[in-house]
């Protein structure tokens, strides 16, 4: 089961736990499976189980059992002795069934030696408990070992592909007395998406107006909203950016049935549930036709009281019944076989790892992501949105201008052309909002005899009226066309950037790629500090420091330990230009301002005291920008060694 499906199957089904007799009813929490490998020592080699599939089967109806596997006795009893070297999963929101099984690191296959409470891996060792891949940051899912509060985690939940065709074996089951069939629930959801599915190729799903509006986010977080005849705004200004400005509309419908056993002990207590899922999903279309329909099960056991070895043996019933992790596939793997398919999307374009072109890739896509993530913050007016939306675009667009010798095509310019339009609207309401903050805190410093919290006050209303009138242009700018084609092309290169040939070099290209944009800054500092005092020594400067800021964006393309450096000094000279560019800016603002307070009849003896603090304040910020340069200029912050 694709995982984005998966969460759309758990969060906007309605959460109802089967009833059953005698007891209380319990929350479904199921697991993500990953791929396990249960070896043994035999002879000083390390022997595989085998792990028979159970395919996902179309029907026109809900899925049948799964197929019986060949299985052995000696091999469950071999699973059942040796599973506690399973390497368990994170938890998972999948009741429409199980998730693509993950890799096991090549280090995980050696031979396992347990000595007392601990357990040897290789040359390394661990406390009894999940494998986890150290890549994989999660907790294990469910409560902890039998050996009490203070053991390591254990496993507690496993998920598979299909469902058991035959009753588990009560006889087999360690400390189980009783197996008690709760009554199955079923749940019709209507997913709605633009009809290339864009929503679902980005980990989102929507589903309404039955019983609710539901959005679910690739992390599982789910936003809800009351039922009505259209998306509720709120939901909607989180989807416009990955709908490409398109309204989503109703493309499949999902049948989910699911039922729930529980294992207990002679005492009433649950030891372990069992969750079975059957799902049919069926495009939304004038002309459906045979045959489009898709069906997949999935089973989760999941431990409550019991302890890990009743869950080995779970699993050893299980798979002799030919249970098996689930397959990997995209998000639109199971929709495409129900005919639904995304147009005008090919795959991700993928360089070699350690290369130029894979950083700059692997950048691209981060900051495409950002950008994405920040439309929705910047349509609800978050708290500094703009600022960093706009930010966004500027590490983009330098990425595409640093790194245009390793792109092929005009595309890269055009679309680096259409961020500085995006900027420049962004940066209208931004500046807005940094002048008024940066001088209602600089009345601070003011005689009484200006009235300092009465012009702090005057100067903040003021500023406000500005960016809410530059704020209206960029919420106009967020909803047009032009804006979602920008998105589409960021994605676009983002995705299947055009390489040249030098893309595929290493650290040189990247090296080489520094030392350009370290000269540039460089050159424009000479450049800057020869011209005489007055307007276009301030340009000068100011375009230093925009090459400065592009030099700090293109250090961090090149990765965050090598370059670290030079991205921390290129910042620290930034900011110093960025002082004083303030400092002139203000200077020629204020007069302005105090025009427009004298016709309303305020006074503007303040504004006086403000205007002449700037020019000093400059000279302060171009002081320090003298030594931050010669930190920057040195060659060795090039080298990625």
């Amino acid at each position: 089961m694709p995982p984005a499906l998966g969460q759309f199957a758990t969060a906007m089904a309605v959460k109802v736990t089967a009833p059953v007799a005698g007891g209380s009813p319990q929350q479904s929490a199921p697991t993500v499976p990953v791929t396990r490998r249960i070896r043994r020592v035999q002879g000083g080699r390390a022997a595989r189980c085998p792990n028979p599939g159970a395919p996902a089967q179309l029907l026109g109806g809900l899925p049948g059992p799964a197929p019986q596997a060949r299985s052995s006795g000696a091999f469950v009893r071999r699973v059942a002795r040796d599973s506690r070297s399973a390497i368990s999963g994170p938890p998972s929101s999948c009741p429409g069934g199980p998730r693509p099984a993950a890799s096991v690191p090549a280090h995980h296959a050696r031979p396992i030696r347990r000595s007392g409470r601990r357990v040897q891996v290789g040359r390394g060792s661990a406390k009894l408990g999940p494998m986890a891949d150290p890549q994989r940051s999660h907790k294990s899912h469910g409560s902890h070992s039998s050996h009490g509060s203070r053991g390591p985690r254990t496993e507690s939940a496993r998920t598979y592909q299909g469902v058991p065709a035959a009753p588990l074996r009560r006889g087999a089951l360690p400390k189980v007395a009783e197996i008690v069939d709760g009554e199955a629930e079923e749940t019709v959801l209507v997913c709605h998406d633009t009809p290339d599915l864009r929503l679902l190729a980005h980990g989102r799903t929507l589903s309404g107006p039955d019983p609710d509006w539901r959005l679910t986010l690739p992390d599982g977080t789910e936003r809800h909203a009351p039922p009505g005849a259209a998306v509720p705004v709120e939901l909607a200004d989180q989807l416009r950016a990955y709908a490409g400005g398109r309204t989503p509309r109703p493309v499949l419908r999902l049948r989910i049935r699911r039922s729930r056993t529980l294992l207990r002990d002679r005492a009433g207590r649950t030891l372990a549930e069992l969750d079975r899922t059957e799902t049919l999903a069926q495009p939304l279309s004038a002309n459906p036709g045979p045959g489009r329909l898709a069906g997949w099960t999935g089973t989760e056991v999941r431990l409550v009281h019991g302890r890990p070895r009743l869950l080995a043996v779970l699993d050893a019933q299980l798979r002799a019944q030919g249970l098996a992790s689930a397959p990997g596939g995209t998000p639109t793997d199971l929709l495409a076989r129900a005919g639904v398919r995304r147009t005008g999307a090919g795959p991700a374009r993928k360089p070699a790892a350690g290369t130029a072109g894979a950083a700059l890739a692997g950048y691209l896509r981060t900051q495409c992501a950002e950008l994405l993530a920040l439309d929705a913050a910047v349509r609800r007016d978050e708290p500094d949105a703009v600022h960093r939306m706009r930010v966004c675009c500027r590490r983009l667009r330098s990425a595409l201008t640093a790194g245009q010798k390793l792109l092929r095509g005009s595309r890269a310019g055009r679309t680096a052309d259409e961020l500085r339009w995006l900027g420049q609207v962004l940066g209208l309401a931004r500046d807005a909002e940094a002048t008024g903050e940066r001088l209602a805190e600089a009345c601070a410093q003011l005689p009484s005899a200006a009235a300092p919290q009465q012009l702090a006050a005057e100067l903040a209303a003021r500023f406000r009226r500005r960016y809410a009138a530059a704020y209206r242009q960029v919420r106009e700018v967020l909803d047009s066309e032009r804006y979602f084609q920008l998105l589409d092309a960021v994605r676009w290169i983002a995705d299947r950037p055009p390489l040249r040939r030098r893309a595929r070099h290493g650290r040189g290209e990247l090296e080489r790629l520094l030392r350009r944009e370290q000269r540039r800054v460089d050159r424009r500092m000479r450049l800057a500090l020869a011209r005489p005092v007055g307007p276009g020594r301030d340009e000068a400067l100011h375009a230093a420091r925009k090459a400065a800021k592009r030099a700090r964006y293109t250090a961090e393309l090149a990765g965050p330990i090598p370059a670290a450096r030079l991205a921390r000094r290129m910042r620290a000279l930034q900011e110093a230009l960025g002082g004083y560019q303030d400092a002139v800016l203000a200077e020629q603002l204020l007069p302005e301002l105090a025009a427009e307070a004298h016709a309303e009849g305020e006074n503007t003896f303040g504004y006086g005291v403000l205007h002449a603090a700037q020019r000093p304040a400059a000279a302060a910020a171009l002081a320090a920008a003298g030594p931050a340069w010669r930190r920057a200029r040195k060659r060795r912050l090039t080298r990625l060694r």
